[in-house]
């Protein structure tokens, strides 16, 4: 067990882009629910993967890889709701300093 698992009392559900429709909209895989992280509401101004200058609203600390693009649904929000979903903007990895694992810091709007 690495130290900082301890700090992931937040709970969320996610899912994955799978590929295009034909109005060439992200689709997406199932939705993925129960993972675990530190959830922080923190407004900031950052860059996303492609260097464009976005506004996040949400920092997740969590073990799972998530991509650009993903739907993330906090705690008990309604996973059959695309407005109740917030998207990840940019994603930083950050090892474990104990070598147990990576850690990544998710940005979500």
């Amino acid at each position: 067990m690495t130290w900082w698992r301890d700090g992931f009392t937040d709970t969320y559900s996610y899912a994955l882009p799978a590929g295009l429709g034909d109005d060439a909209e992200l689709t997406f895989g199932d939705v993925v629910t129960g993972a675990t992280g530190r959830l922080v509401l923190n407004t900031e101004r950052t860059r996303s993967v492609d260097e464009q200058e976005i506004v996040t609203t949400h920092q997740l600390q969590t073990e799972v890889v998530l991509v650009q693009g993903a739907r993330v649904w906090i705690d008990s929000a309604d996973t059959g709701s695309v407005a109740a979903s917030l998207s990840v903007r940019s994603i930083e990895r950050a090892s474990d300093l104990g070598g147990g694992g990576t850690l990544y810091e998710v940005r979500l709007s």
